[in-house]
């Protein structure tokens, strides 16, 4: 990104050794024409964009803080009214005599490893497994 002058006349972006505009040829560094005064900003290749006044930047956070908590109520009503239209599930009348629970076996997997290190060196390794399966 280069820096740039702004010819006060017609807003070209000059180069700073520029003593005349190269749009409009008047003397660049001369007095400024009261009310023509535009703040810009130079882009790389020379192109101006209006550079935004600090109530627009208000404005635009402000804009975006109200779309923010329209999203957040919109979801928190979506949320409601699932919960809402879910039929509440029906109770279950208890039964007198209880029921066995239906048990699958168990199986329990252990390993231990023994690293064998000797002088800094890693000399041997051990290691060790064993499954434990509970059947009924």
């Amino acid at each position: 990104m280069s820096t740039r002058q702004l010819c006060p006349y017609c807003q070209y972006a000059n180069e700073l050794e520029n003593q005349f505009c190269g749009q409009c040829g008047k003397q660049l560094g001369g007095h400024i024409p009261a009310g023509s005064r535009s703040s810009a900003i130079t882009v790389g290749n020379g192109s101006l964009l209006p550079a935004p006044s600090l109530k627009q930047v208000g404005q635009a956070v402000a804009v975006s803080l109200v779309a923010l908590a329209a999203e957040a109520g919109l979801i928190l009503l979506r949320r409601r009214l699932n919960h809402l239209r879910r039929p509440a599930a029906p109770a279950e009348p208890q039964a007198l005599v209880p029921q066995q629970p239906q048990t699958q076996p168990h199986t329990v997997l252990s390993q231990r490893i023994v690293q064998v290190w000797q002088n800094g060196r890693l000399t041997g390794r051990l290691s060790e497994q064993s499954i434990w399966q509970e059947l009924e």
